[in-house]
């Protein structure tokens, strides 16, 4: 009686592996596509993630410097230039400095 209970049972299994054989056969393209649209979003998320985080960094840098112009000036955007002029001929006499010691 115990000998034929493992029968019944691996008859059992091998149905039931049959089966999830044929339903996997059957909705394979679905599981493809859910699997693919699962991806996609995940990796959309994280570069839009990434490229709004450094886009907000760049654009509170600007926006501290803009706050830092004097009043009286004529235009912000004219303050903000003035300033990356400034910080440009800074760079241009330092290099000028260094290029004589090399």
């Amino acid at each position: 009686m115990n000998l034929s209970r493992p029968q019944s049972n691996k008859v059992e299994h091998d149905t039931l592996s049959i089966i999830s054989q044929h339903m996997y056969a059957k909705h394979r393209n679905i599981f493809i596509g859910i699997g693919t649209v699962v991806v996609t979003g995940i990796t959309t998320f994280i570069v839009l993630r990434n490229y709004t985080h450094n886009t907000r960094d760049r654009l509170a840098k600007i926006r501290r410097e803009i706050q830092d112009v004097k009043p009286g000036t004529e235009s912000v955007f004219e303050a903000y230039h003035e300033k990356l002029r400034k910080r440009q001929a800074e760079k241009e006499l330092r290099q000028k400095e260094e290029s004589p010691k090399h």
